[in-house]
This record gives structure tokens, C-alpha cells and sequence, in this order.
């Protein structure tokens, strides 16, 4: 698909948050880091609401409005959140309900030396966190903590997929993983670097494997077997 601004000839708009040029932005956003990842999410019931999540600052949302030429009020959603991890590096509406948005940690990108980890609590950190409100409150999820999450897909209310490249302790224990519940199973165990998903009525799931032939594997069943 043809991307509108280029179809229509219309210029780019700043739509925030950022910490360049003349915008004003919030004095705890200056350490925020680079964009790792943004959705649309809240279907019909919050309209228009984006979320971004940043290397180091977490995740930031709009209200549930449009967004006009005017910079959105951007709004920091795990400040005081039971939550272990603020280095955000993929973000997945879920597929079943648009309230339904999933987070997952990553190493830092903002630091020129390669991947900063960001450890808190002893070793005990990051994972997935879930929000059931569009991306206004959030919790853990039951996901292993210590790997860094690379795509989440959520197909149903049980089913979730999770890709990781590496872990906190090991760089090469990546890989893909599924949740029926509570519970995660490891099915592909190399490391990957995102997920895609068919959902137009199929079960099929992509992986793009972080080796070096640039493998993508596919799985028919929703991720029990590539």
C-alpha cells in the first residue's frame, strides 16, 4: 500500500513526543531514548490512541482523541505501575480485543557501545506486561523475566506469541515461545527477531530468525510447530 502522506503530496507533521528542536516536552522525558516501538490501540472505544515505548522511558500514550496539527498530550503509563522494566522495545495490540495491549522489554538502543540492559531488582527483570485498558494501566505477565523481547503477537484470549534474541545471561538463548494461559513453552529455540501474523483466518505465524542465513520460519498451528 501507497503511504497516504506520499499519495497525497502532504507534508509530515511532528506529532511528539521528542526532545529537539522547539517542542516542549515534559522534563522526565529527556532521557526517554529512541522510539523502539508504537501502535494504534483502543478500536472503537478510544479512538486514535497511539502508544510508544521507548529504549529508556517506558511507555507514553495520547489521550483517546484524534490527533490534530497540534501536538497530542503524550503521558507516561508506568510510572507507579507494578511493573520491572521501562526499556520497551516491542508493542502488540491484541488481535481479539483492541483494549488488549501487550509490552515487551529490551535492551536499550541509545547507547553507542551496543545493547544496555537496564537491570533492576537483582536480575530479576523485564518480560511482557499486559494492559486490559488501551494501554492505561498495565501488569506483568507470567512471561520468563531476563530476555529481550523482539515481537509479541496475541491471537486470542489464551494464545499469546512471544520472540526474544537473547537472554540477559546468554546471547544465544533466543528464540520463540507460546502461552496457553499461564503457562510458556519454548517452540522454536533459535533467536528471532520479530513476529508476523495472518490473521485474515489463518493460523499462521512468521518468524524471522537472528542467524545468519536470515532464516523466517513459519508455523500453521499458531506456534506449536515451525
Amino acid at each position: 500500500d501507497t503511504c497516504g502522506a506520499a499519495e497525497n503530496d502532504a507534508p509530515w507533521t511532528h506529532a511528539g513526543p521528542a526532545t529537539y528542536n522547539d517542542f516542549t516536552v515534559p522534563a522526565n522525558m529527556t532521557s526517554a531514548g529512541a522510539i523502539q516501538a508504537s501502535v494504534l490501540a483502543g478500536g472503537n472505544k478510544y479512538p486514535s490512541r497511539w502508544l510508544v515505548g521507548f529504549a529508556n522511558g517506558g511507555v507514553w500514550s495520547t489521550p483517546a482523541s484524534n490527533i490534530s496539527s497540534d501536538l497530542p498530550a503524550w503521558n507516561p503509563r508506568l510510572d507507579g505501575q507494578p511493573v520491572n522494566c521501562y526499556s520497551i522495545s516491542a508493542l502488540a495490540v491484541s488481535a481479539f480485543d483492541p483494549d488488549v495491549v501487550f509490552a515487551g522489554c529490551g535492551g536499550s538502543t541509545s547507547s553507542e557501545e551496543g545493547d544496555d540492559w537496564n537491570v533492576v531488582n537483582d536480575g530479576n527483570w523485564g518480560g511482557v506486561m499486559v494492559s486490559s485498558d488501551a494501554g492505561l494501566t498495565w501488569k506483568m505477565t507470567s512471561f520468563p523475566p531476563n530476555h529481550f523481547v523482539t515481537g509479541i503477537v496475541a491471537v486470542d484470549a489464551q494464545t499469546t506469541i512471544v520472540s526474544t534474541r537473547s537472554s540477559l545471561y546468554d546471547p544465544n538463548d533466543g528464540g520463540v515461545w507460546k502461552s496457553t494461559g499461564d503457562e510458556w513453552q519454548k517452540t522454536l529455540p533459535y533467536p528471532a527477531f520479530g513476529l508476523a501474523y495472518d490473521a485474515k483466518g489463518s493460523k499462521r505465524i512468521f518468524a524471522a530468525l537472528a542467524l545468519e542465513s536470515r532464516t523466517v520460519f513459519m508455523s500453521g498451528d499458531l506456534g506449536t510447530n515451525w
